[in-house]
């Protein structure tokens, strides 16, 4: 992810006692953060990345099913959350599509030892989103949001609005996405050149997605013994 590097030093530095980590290995990070006693819990969307994560030394798990706002699982909470439960011996919090005390109280019965409610605190007044904002998703019933890899090449969950259908509809546009893209970077304090490289990575791990023929496996397996950790040098 873009500033993904220089938010871990900063991270570090300030001996931030718990971190939020995903997309990607951190097991340099980790270590990091515990030799100052601090916790990691990394976000996983399948049973595969919730082992590789507490093979990194994860503390804990945020498991996002399908429900979730933003990138969530293919995989509804109600089946991912107590399969990776069953699959992992470090806590495992859940989220996706929890918004009061029953569904608080489905997720503990899964497995869960906390829950996680984007969404649902996002409306609360203590937040910083726009009151305009808040308003709208009060009025938007449980069908009014759209799950697609339309919008930055990985799959996720937004609210159901004229231009997000429109989105849809018509795909990516690629001249217009290219002409943006020089002020989405200004915006980030990031060079073209990182930004496009880090887009290009997430369009490529979602094709990567789709199953492998043993061939493919042995290939993309060397490719990755190649590949350095983000926070190798930390």
């Amino acid at each position: 992810m873009p500033g993904a590097y220089e938010n871990a030093l900063v991270a570090i530095e300030e001996k931030v006692p718990v971190l939020n980590i995903s997309l990607g290995k951190g097991e340099n990070l980790i270590k990091k953060v515990h030799e100052y006693g601090g916790k990691v819990i990394s976000t996983v969307t399948t049973v595969e990345h919730a082992l590789a994560a507490e093979k990194s030394g994860a503390d804990a798990l945020q498991v996002t099913g399908h429900e979730a706002a933003a990138h969530g699982s293919h995989v509804t909470t109600l089946v991912l959350v107590p399969a990776i439960v069953d699959a992992v011996k470090i806590p495992v919090v859940a989220i996706g599509g929890i918004a009061d005390g029953r569904g608080m109280a489905a997720a503990f019965a899964l497995g869960a030892e906390g829950v996680g409610m984007g969404t649902r605190l996002s409306i609360t007044k203590e937040s910083p989103v726009h009151q305009s904002a808040k308003q709208k998703q009060l009025e938007c019933g449980i069908e009014d949001t759209i799950y697609s890899n339309r919008f930055d090449a990985l799959y996720c969950r937004i609210l159901k609005t004229p231009s997000a259908e429109k989105a849809v509809k018509e795909g990516r546009n690629l001249m217009k996405g290219f002409m943006a893209s020089f002020d989405i970077a200004k915006s980030l304090d990031l060079s073209w050149m990182k930004l496009a490289t880090s887009t290009l990575a997430g369009s490529k791990k979602d094709k990567s997605a789709k199953p492998k023929s043993p061939e493919q496996k042995s290939d993309s397996g060397q490719k990755q013994k190649k590949q350095e950790s983000l926070f190798k040098n930390l």
